[in-house]
């Protein structure tokens, strides 16, 4: 999936994560480390070889897993951002067909690859935005409700809900279901 799909991806996943811009950071860490080297050595022997390396390391579960022990070990509090790397991967895995960039998500094993849909279609570009458009407009809506009458919210009983991920999703659900004024 192109960088600014994953951006709003995360986005809309840390919609209220105090962290969200570094979850947005960490998100499109993995293109950048692969793509910038890219631009500077195609050109000298080796380019591709090094793309390469640097495309399947960082698109690998194993390198977020390994990372991921050494934040668990250091800085446990940011070990919720490394879900962006994770759902970065686990985009690229579905839209990146076998014949163009194809995510070896084992790396440095052997990864079967899925069936992906070619995100480079105007079809699947032109649902991807519709559908994260729709999304972000829903949970900004939400959000603004939220927190205009935050005291009415069922968010304001359930404390260990309060600071949740998915937030504006929750209050969606418990107003569809009418157990608040959201």
């Amino acid at each position: 999936m192109d960088t600014l799909a994953h951006t709003l991806w995360t986005y809309i996943i840390y919609f209220s994560h105090k962290l969200k811009w570094w979850a947005i950071l960490i998100a499109v860490l993995p293109d950048i480390f692969a793509f910038t080297p890219h631009f500077f050595v195609e050109h000298f022997v080796g380019g591709q070889i090094i793309f390469d390396a640097l495309y399947n390391f960082s698109h690998s579960f194993i390198s977020v897993l390994l990372i991921g022990l050494i934040v668990f070990l250091f800085a446990r509090k940011y070990l919720i951002l490394l879900g962006a790397w994770a759902l970065h991967i686990f985009i690229d895995i579905f839209t990146h067909p076998f014949g163009y960039y194809p995510t070896n998500y084992l790396y440095p094993f052997t990864s079967p690859f899925m069936f992906a849909i070619d995100y480079r279609t105007f079809t699947f570009t032109i649902i991807n935005y519709v559908l994260i458009m729709t999304i972000l407009t829903t949970l900004v809506y939400f959000y603004k409700i939220r927190k205009k009458n935050h005291k009415n919210s069922v968010l304001h009983f359930i404390p260990a809900a309060k600071f949740h991920v998915f937030s504006p999703l929750f209050d969606l659900g418990c107003s569809i279901l009418g157990l608040g004024k959201t």
